[in-house]
């Protein structure tokens, strides 16, 4: 005879067995601009991340969400198009990452961010694993 307990955990089991796979996904967050002091510049910063969705447990507990990879990008000024000398890429640790070449491009109107950039690893050229076109959901 099974318990109440033992039946409950199998029940939660099939359930999460039967669930289709996780979805992924890549967003810009946390779109936000500022001043340079003292230089007065306009700068656009904000976020890029990629999440796994579904349900994980880790240290924390469960989650619906599961960070894959993550970075910060500033643009430099106030422009529809940033070429490499006006965008930084830091890493989720906030460390630089040397760009090659490439542009950003923002469309105010249909409220997306167009990344297509180069970053340089150990002296080769390579596309920035985040290289697309994302809707800007939020505007401070």
């Amino acid at each position: 005879m099974i318990s109440g307990k033992m039946r409950a955990v199998l029940s939660l089991l099939v359930l999460f067995s039967l669930a289709g796979p996780a979805g992924a996904g890549t967003e810009v967050s946390l779109w936000h601009s500022y001043t340079n002091q003292p230089s007065g510049q306009i700068h656009f910063a904000f976020g890029l991340r990629n999440v796994k969705r579904g349900l994980f447990f880790g240290s924390c507990g469960p989650s619906t969400r599961s960070l894959q990879w993550e970075y910060g990008l500033e643009l430099k000024g106030k422009a529809r198009e940033y070429a490499k000398e006006n965008i930084e890429l830091k890493d989720a640790n906030f460390h630089p990452v040397p760009l090659d070449s490439g542009n950003i491009l923002v469309d105010d109107k249909k409220s997306t961010v167009q990344i297509a950039i180069k970053v340089s690893t150990n002296g080769a050229a390579q596309n920035f694993i985040g290289n697309g076109t994302y809707k800007v959901r939020s505007k401070l």
